[in-house]
């Protein structure tokens, strides 16, 4: 489905993409809290492990069944479900989702954000982690990034899709009609 089709369809029958968009980041968010992201968790500790040994820390994985905990001088730190990012992910995805471009083109921006985030989210906890070691509060250093990240990187998803949206609104005449779709098509 192209962006002209796939816009004149949501205004055909009513929707603004941007509510739809929204929708779609709910609905993948409650699918969020479904999964276990044991895997996910893994790839953390060891990311995580690996940037403090960077940094001099002595770090050692605690194998356990249930929880992923990781020993960074002798201090255990768990990572949970929350620490990898998969939900702001998920959240994310539907405002970096173009209509206009290819299925596989799409699938590759939602890669890519996820690399960016979750290699942003690796040198946050890894920081957080550094910086609560020297003494530095747990909730300024882990909290208040986690929070501000996820609201800046969330908004700035929804800016650009509603930019991208009232751009192609502003470029496109509304296609619902099957005459206004052959002019169109003639045009191009």
């Amino acid at each position: 489905m192209n962006l002209s089709r796939g816009n004149a369809w949501l205004r055909k029958i009513g929707y603004d993409p941007i509510i739809v968009r929204g929708a779609i980041a709910g609905t993948l968010a409650l699918c969020y809290y479904q999964l276990d992201w044991r895997w996910l968790r893994l790839v953390l500790r060891f990311c995580t492990a690996t940037f403090l040994s960077w940094l001099g820390h002595e770090v050692r994985p605690v194998p356990s069944l249930q929880d992923i905990v990781l020993l960074v001088d002798r201090v255990a730190f768990s990572f949970s479900p929350n620490c990898t990012y998969a939900v702001l992910i998920l959240l994310v995805s539907p405002f970096v989702w173009r209509l206009h471009l290819r299925w596989t083109q799409n699938v590759m921006r939602v890669a890519v954000l996820a690399i960016m985030i979750e290699g942003l989210n690796v040198v946050r906890v890894a920081l957080s982690i550094h910086l609560a070691r020297q003494g530095v509060s747990w909730n300024l250093v882990h909290d208040v990034p986690h929070t501000v990240l996820h609201y800046a990187v969330l908004a700035t998803a929804i800016f650009f899709a509603i930019r991208a949206d009232h751009k192609h609104r502003a470029e496109c005449p509304d296609l619902s009609d099957e005459s206004d779709r052959l002019i169109h098509a003639e045009n191009r």
